[in-house]
């Protein structure tokens, strides 16, 4: 467990870096005509660096605004730009809590269910001690494999 939370933590700091940078946010027009224009250049001589013609890159220009452009078009495209594309998944939280909030879910729903039979038979327990119970239970529980979290 430690060696895979020292791993995720890694990777949380890296992604945390690109989401406080802004990096991973597509400005309006998508970056295909925001680095286009920036440098100056026309529709017809970027079609002219790519071998197609103007209204393909119109065509790719609108397809990333609307989120259908392929990543090769778009790696093709960078390479046509002087830019390297870069692609990546940012967490909303960070990884580290995606897992341990999965963890206590799943804990959770389970206790519930038992400590709901133990209060039908008048055998509840003090709700501290179940959230005491939860917390050692999901460092256990991630201690193992974690492809049963899923």
């Amino acid at each position: 467990m430690k060696n895979k939370l020292l791993v995720i933590r890694q990777l949380d700091r890296q992604l945390l870096a690109i989401k406080e940078s802004g990096a991973a946010l597509v400005p309006k027009e998508g970056w295909i005509r925001t680095i286009r224009k920036a440098l100056g250049m026309t529709i017809k001589q970027l079609a002219e660096r790519l071998g197609t013609n103007p209204s393909r890159v119109v065509h790719m220009e609108r397809a990333e605004i609307e989120g259908a452009v392929t990543l090769r078009t778009l790696r093709t495209v960078a390479q046509q730009l002087d830019c390297f594309l870069i692609y990546s998944f940012v967490p909303m939280s960070t990884l580290e809590k995606t897992i341990k909030d999965r963890a206590k879910k799943i804990l959770t729903e389970q206790i519930k269910r038992t400590s709901h039979t133990m209060y039908l038979e008048e055998q509840s327990v003090d709700t501290d001690w179940l959230e005491a119970q939860i917390e050692e239970l999901t460092r256990e529980l991630l201690s193992k494999n974690w492809k049963h979290l899923w």
